[in-house]
């Protein structure tokens, strides 16, 4: 009876604990759970939400990336240039005498959008999902939130749902119409506890990551080399920026690194800065390793004479890199193709709906 009493007690505590933070933290969960299921599958969102930046229009003109890309700044110095993933994408263009995104057809090279940021709403859907728009403490707010959601609400729920003889009932896992709400929230709730629990731990990295690198180096012998791209300073003191190569010499530069490297692997990406003479960044692409992790190859290059200043290689970073990549692209859905977004994406419904049923749950006071 002793025993029993106890038991009664704990399950108690874990109830009173699992309704007071659920109470607490549900609209701030519904906003992160919400905002995560549509950034889960962004790069379709985007072009739903902005078909005119990010997909080609039908066009008769049929011109080679060469005679496009060269022809880009022949009135204005290009800062920035996105090259497309498929002869269906745009090309994003940055100049260097504003900060407006302009998209031109990739087959034709005509223009057809401008945006002032590249990712649209969709910047601002990942700052409310990152930091709720406070300014200074955002991160952390939104990093203990995640914290005491997978530590404290996922925990007691799992604990209140286990049955107290540790067998399940036939009915345990029945959802049942006139219990809706109830039902569902448990049931549910039980199915998607370790993807929840996943993206909570992964979520946190971006606020907290310290701890999870110090787990990284207790099983390490010895702490990993951190390879680093050198400081972007000026590439020398005579630069001038009338003598900053054009676009369409950085883009012979690219093509021409393109031809060392394998394959699969698909020019992504260009970045110069005009005025200052900073080093030009070149990047590669390719989805994805026999890991499911995205191959990337980026090389810094001098500004006014073209030779190589580093490289840095995703296949050749050390192995706290390969790990902090991991939990990001974990977080992300980036591995694994589509099947993990779609799991992360149901997953983020399930629980906004959670918070929902929690709250109606209470409301009522008993199954309903």
């Amino acid at each position: 009876m002793h025993k029993i009493t106890k038991a009664f007690k704990r399950r108690k505590f874990a109830a009173k604990v699992h309704l007071y933070f659920g109470l607490l933290l549900s609209l701030p969960l519904l906003i992160i759970c919400i905002t995560g299921a549509l950034l889960a599958f962004q790069g379709p969102f985007y072009r739903l939400a902005y078909p005119n930046h990010y997909v080609n229009h039908p066009t008769t003109i049929a011109r080679s990336m060469d005679d496009i890309v060269c022809s880009l700044d022949s009135t204005r110095e290009v800062n920035r240039l996105f090259l497309p993933n498929n002869d269906r994408e745009t090309i994003a263009v940055m100049y260097a005498d504003e900060d407006n995104y302009y998209f031109y057809n990739s087959k034709s090279g005509e223009f057809q959008a401008k945006m002032h940021n590249l990712r649209g709403i969709f910047q601002e859907i990942m700052i409310l999902h990152r930091t709720f728009f406070i300014r200074g403490a955002g991160h952390e707010v939104v990093g203990a939130i995640t914290f005491f959601f997978w530590l404290v609400i996922l925990i007691s729920g799992i604990w209140l749902f286990w049955p107290k003889k540790g067998r399940f009932r036939s009915n345990t896992f029945k959802i049942r119409r006139k219990a809706f709400f109830y039902t569902s929230h448990r049931v549910l709730g039980f199915f998607f506890i370790i993807p929840l629990f996943v993206l909570g731990i992964t979520g946190n990295f971006f606020t907290y990551s310290d701890p999870y690198i110090g787990i990284y180096k207790l099983f390490q012998s010895e702490p990993p080399k951190e390879e680093k791209l050198p400081e972007p300073t000026p590439t020398s003191d005579e630069y001038n920026p009338k003598n900053a190569p054009s676009i369409a010499t950085v883009w012979h530069w690219m093509k021409e690194k393109k031809e060392t490297l394998p394959a699969e692997y698909s020019a992504a990406f260009m970045m110069r800065n005009v005025e200052s003479g900073r080093p030009i960044f070149l990047s590669y692409e390719n989805y994805h390793d026999h890991y499911g992790l995205p191959k990337r190859i980026r090389y810094s290059i001098d500004a006014q004479k073209g030779f190589v200043i580093s490289e840095r290689n995703s296949q050749k970073t050390s192995g706290l890199q390969k790990y902090t990549s991991t939990i990001v692209y974990l977080h992300m859905g980036k591995i694994g193709g589509n099947g993990l977004k779609l799991l992360w994406f149901i997953s983020a419904l399930m629980g906004a709906w959670f918070c929902i049923s929690g709250i109606r749950i209470w409301i009522l006071k008993k199954p309903s």
